[in-house]
């Protein structure tokens, strides 16, 4: 025998230094306390069986749980590396430490990945309903090895548990009933877990042999056909649909699964979904229909396909168009889509009456205002207020917008219904703080587009050449005295 596996088979050379191993069962006797020396033996023998399934060793960890096949019934300490994730608040990336979780060898072959492995814990551990509670037993309250194994469609690792089962005595109906109440740590049962990871294999057998109902909502009111349409694949959602899921249910925010796929782009699920009679036009509970959250989200081919099937680009079910949102959320190839679309770029909009060119000067979008502007788009358009694109453009300051709209016809001097001019909006927009740095640059900028640079520099010289004029004519008359 080598080295390497006298090490592994009878637990190492030297004794583990974690806390001792224990099961994970509380209704179980564990490993006895009072026997210090065996605990730590146990925890080397289960440290070494983990590095036989880290390592990719399948027929090593045979041999070890051949000959300590007690170690398939207790948890141990498994490490995950550190991860790296960037803070939300400061959005600087932060490394996560090394963290520590009880878990079972075949929570860890499972989650490794390997169907082969996992088979072997599984074939030398007993069935029943003990075996069946401990492979749905959460490690740290949010796993269990079963959902890892859906969650990867390991369907044979599925299948085994199931053999394993009935072995130990349970029906057809007890097994479908413990299959149902496995539960992740968020609450969603395993047929969840399928659909979010589109594992079609296993998701078809949990609904064609263990009867798990495809219209079972989740916490938040979701659907299976909701996940599937935000996550998930076209034969997922295909099968979902031929079992009698509901194509147009609603979750808690009044969503449609069609609304949800349009927001995620997932177009191949978008086609069958329409094609399964969906309406494409449900909207949210503001009145955003899909094609409008498809365009805030910058998504060229979900709007292609809503179009071809005859979504109105101009829905305004919300206040405003998918141009307007397109236009200040600064998608420049949606603009294009949308436009090429027929829709109306000078379509008013919400309580302002804003055009897609107003949205997109006040927020500083210069490629969406060409775009607009190419498209046939009239800058000098004004809203409820009288406020033109240039007036909104100086308020926030947006130097490049208004050089952008002066040389594309915008008048520099127009007023709206309280007489004020774009430097006049430059003004306020500087002295409330609404406007950005080059502020100043936009003020001096529409000085000059309306010609009062000039004209003060005009008049200055006028008086200067006046007051020489009379300085000479005084001078003359003194040395005529």
């Amino acid at each position: 025998m080598s080295s390497l596996l006298r090490k592994l088979t009878t637990g190492g050379e030297n004794p583990a230094t974690q806390p001792p191993t224990r099961t994970r069962n509380d209704s179980t006797s564990g490993i006895g306390l009072e026997d210090p020396s065996a605990v730590n033996v146990d925890h080397a023998l289960f440290s070494n069986a983990l590095k036989a399934i880290t390592q990719g060793q399948p027929q090593l960890l045979t041999m070890f749980i051949k000959k300590h096949a007690h170690i398939v019934d207790i948890t141990g300490p498994v490490s995950s590396p550190t991860q790296a994730q960037v803070d939300r608040e400061t959005g600087k990336q932060v490394v996560l430490p090394e963290a520590i979780h009880q878990m079972t060898l075949l929570d860890c072959a499972v989650k490794q990945g390997s169907v082969e492995m996992s088979i072997n814990v599984l074939e030398a551990m007993s069935g029943g309903r003990d075996f069946l509670n401990s492979v749905g037993n959460k490690y740290d309250k949010k796993m269990s090895a079963v959902h890892l194994a859906v969650r990867q469609d390991m369907i044979s690792v599925v299948e085994k548990i199931i053999e394993i089962a009935k072995a130990g005595g349970l029906g057809d109906g007890e097994i479908s009933e413990m299959f149902q109440s496995f539960m992740d740590g968020g609450g969603d049962d395993l047929i969840f877990a399928c659909c979010a990871s589109g594992s079609f294999n296993c998701l078809k057998y949990l609904v064609s042999n263990l009867q798990f109902d495809v219209n079972l909502v989740s916490p938040s009111g979701a659907t299976c056909l909701h996940v599937a349409a935000a996550r998930s694949t076209v034969p997922v959602t295909e099968f979902l649909l031929e079992s009698g899921a509901i194509v147009d249910a609603l979750d808690n925010d009044k969503l449609t699964p069609f609304f949800l796929a349009s927001k995620f782009n997932n177009v191949p699920v978008m086609s069958a979904l329409a094609k399964a009679g969906a309406s494409i036009i449900s909207p949210a509970q503001n009145g955003a229909e899909p094609i409008y959250v498809a365009a805030q989200q910058g998504h060229v081919q979900a709007i292609e396909l809503l179009c071809d099937l005859k979504a109105s680009p101009d829905s305004i079910g919300c206040g405003m168009a998918p141009l307007h949102v397109a236009s200040m959320m600064g998608h420049p190839p949606v603009v294009k889509t949308l436009i090429s679309k027929g829709a109306n770029v000078n379509l008013q909009g919400g309580e302002a009456k804003n055009t897609p060119a107003h949205c997109a000067a006040q927020t500083g979008n210069v490629e969406c205002l060409k775009a607009l502007i190419e498209g046939g788009a009239d800058i000098k358009m004004a809203g409820s207020t009288g406020a033109t694109t240039l007036h909104l453009a100086s308020w926030f300051g947006k130097k490049i917008i208004v050089e952008t709209l002066l040389a594309n016809g915008a008048v520099p001097d127009a007023k709206d219904e309280n007489g004020k001019t774009p430097f006049d909006y430059s003004e306020d927009g500087y002295r409330v703080g609404g406007s950005g740095p080059e502020a100043k640059k936009v003020g001096k900028i529409l000085k000059k587009a309306c010609g009062e640079e000039g004209g003060k520099k005009k008049k200055k010289k006028e008086k200067k050449e006046k007051e020489g004029g009379e300085g000479g004519k005084k001078s003359r008359l003194s040395r005529m005295e």
